[in-house]
This record gives C-alpha cells, sequence and structure tokens, in this order.
C-alpha cells in the first residue's frame, strides 16, 4: 500500500476512531508488517467501537488479541483477560467463574453409593471447549495457578461432560494435586459417561482398581476427656 494511502486513513482514525473501514486497512497493513503492538491496539479500537455482543467477528478479534500477548508480545494477563472475554456468554461478567462439578467430601472412594450414568449433555462447541482449555493452560503454565486450572477444567466438563477434551488435563492436575477423591469421581463419571458396553466396563474396573490403590486417608481420632 503506498505511504499516502495510509497515512489518509490514519488521519481519517485521528479524526474519526470509530471509521471501522480505515481501521481495517490499517489492521490489516500493521498484520503483514508485523507490528504486534499496535496491530494489539487497533484490535482493541475495533472492539471499543462495536457492539459488545459475542458476534463471531468480535470473538475472532478477541482470539487474536489473546494470541498476540501470548505469542509475540509475552503478555499472559492480557492473554488471559481476551481469551476469558471470547468465551463470555450475553448476559455472563466476563472471567465469572462457573459452579464446579459437585465432589464428595472426606469420606474417600469406598463410602459412596452406586451412581447413576450422567444424564446425556448438549452439543458443546468446538471453539468454547478450545476457548477454555486456552485459559486452563495459561493458570497452570504462565501463572502456575493449579486451582484456578482445576475450577476451569471442572467448569468445562461441567458443561461438556466427562467424556472428550478436558478430561485428561484435568485427570492429571488432580493427581499432581493428590486429590484422590476427586480424582475418582472424575474416573467414575468418565467410566459411566461412556457409550460402548466393552470401554465402560474396562473403564470401571479400572475405577474400582483406581480406589484400592488411593485408599482415603484414615480420619482423626478423638482424644476422650479424662474424667
Amino acid at each position: 500500500m503506498p505511504d499516502e494511502a495510509l497515512d489518509m486513513h490514519r488521519r481519517i482514525l485521528q479524526l474519526q476512531p470509530s471509521a471501522l473501514p480505515s481501521l481495517e486497512v490499517v489492521v490489516g497493513y500493521q498484520r503483514k508488517s508485523e507490528q504486534w503492538r499496535d496491530l494489539r491496539d487497533s484490535l482493541e479500537q475495533w472492539l471499543a467501537h462495536n457492539p459488545p455482543e459475542p458476534t463471531a467477528p468480535r470473538v475472532a478479534r478477541l482470539i487474536e488479541i489473546a494470541a498476540l500477548s501470548r505469542e509475540r508480545l509475552a503478555d499472559p494477563e492480557a492473554a488471559l483477560a481476551a481469551t476469558r472475554s471470547s468465551s463470555t456468554r450475553p448476559g455472563q461478567r466476563a472471567g465469572a467463574r462457573r459452579r464446579p462439578v459437585a465432589h464428595r467430601g472426606s469420606g474417600g472412594p469406598r463410602a459412596r453409593a452406586p451412581a447413576a450414568a450422567p444424564r446425556a449433555r448438549p452439543h458443546h462447541r468446538p471453539a468454547a471447549v478450545d476457548l477454555q482449555l486456552a485459559i486452563a493452560k495459561i493458570q497452570e503454565e504462565e501463572f502456575e495457578d493449579v486451582a484456578g486450572a482445576i475450577l476451569t477444567l471442572r467448569g468445562l466438563i461441567g458443561e461438556a461432560g466427562p467424556v472428550g477434551p478436558g478430561y485428561d488435563q484435568l485427570h492429571r492436575l488432580l493427581g499432581c494435586q493428590k486429590a484422590w477423591p476427586q480424582q475418582y469421581d472424575l474416573v467414575e463419571a468418565h467410566a459411566l459417561a461412556l457409550t460402548d458396553a466393552k470401554e465402560r466396563q474396562a473403564a470401571l474396573k479400572a475405577a474400582v482398581a483406581f480406589a484400592d490403590d488411593h485408599p482415603p486417608p484414615p480420619r482423626p481420632s478423638v482424644a476422650r476427656s479424662s474424667t
């Protein structure tokens, strides 16, 4: 693009920051010339002058901001904020944490009643899955916030079901935290959600073996007072 044409679009934006056609031209130039910080600023300007509803173009801009922040600008906090914003639904506050999947208390795997098979989950959009996985990855690797990553993955599995993306990561993190009762809950829910009879039977046997290898901790004894 000739410098004169680019300068014209920049002058238009100085007079009218909401001039989206000119902003698109500038964004394209910055992307091609690898002006990463200026590109992120322009993308944020685009967001500021477009409706806040999570439309496909808006989500695409947020995902690009997240990628730029993490991969080009070494700014994981901005990456996490943009990723969370892109996964926010209408009426949901950005950054709000979802309710975690309920799990058993200190009774341990042996103390539970037979569980019913989980209800079928609605179809979960692959893009939303990828966003939640990206949030958990940033929490774990960039912020060393394993508890936060576990909460994010619990939210994903609570919506998408225990079979599919998120299971392996959550299983690993719970194991790292030695959260044996919660990990058993996850293994059992995963087994019960399998539709193939042989796979389900094998997974249930693995859940039983897991319970045998990770018994619940002994309850502390209560000392009686002498009279």
